[in-house]
């Protein structure tokens, strides 16, 4: 009996060891950005960020107004004005709208890595519309293919800007 009591309390011992929260702080609780979690003293970046903290907005060097230049299959060697800017998302800081080129298209796409993005979708107030879109960052050079069409014909375009 003095054994199943000893037991007993060596149970109850390690369960309320256990249930118990720690009284240490968690190490990254406050180093932790852009809405992070911290994890065992690890932060857990959101879509679009990285880093040891999450400091790095991955979108962030590439927004902005650029001068593009271009070449497209149909319409020929260009130049464009775009913008750039931080779009919305549910899940992180993915999100860039491209506007302001190609007939007045504005492009949503997602930050795949630090380097490179993809088509989501397209709006368009002409009746040109960008059906695919993507772009891969190399140090300060943004290179970007698209394709439009009227319903009728494909162009195929690639414009470069510096960031």
């Amino acid at each position: 009996m003095k054994y199943f009591k000893l037991l007993i309390l060596c149970l109850c011992l390690f369960t309320v060891s256990i249930l118990t929260p720690s009284c240490q702080e968690d190490p990254c609780d406050e180093s932790c950005q852009n809405g992070s979690a911290c994890i065992e003293g690890d932060c857990l970046c959101l879509d679009g960020t990285s880093g040891a903290e999450c400091a790095t907005v991955w979108r962030d060097k590439i927004v902005g107004t650029h001068s593009a230049s271009g070449t497209c299959s149909i319409n020929g060697a260009g130049t464009y004005d775009i913008m750039i800017s931080k779009g919305t998302s549910t899940d992180g800081v993915d999100i860039i709208e491209i506007s302001d080129f190609y007939y007045g298209n504005v492009v949503t796409a997602k930050m795949i890595d630090e380097n490179s993005f993809s088509f989501i979708s397209t709006t368009s107030s002409s009746g040109i519309k960008v059906t695919s879109a993507s772009g891969t960052i190399n140090g300060s050079t943004v290179t970007m293919e698209f394709m439009g069409t009227d319903g009728a014909s494909v162009d195929n375009c690639d414009l470069t800007f510096t960031i």
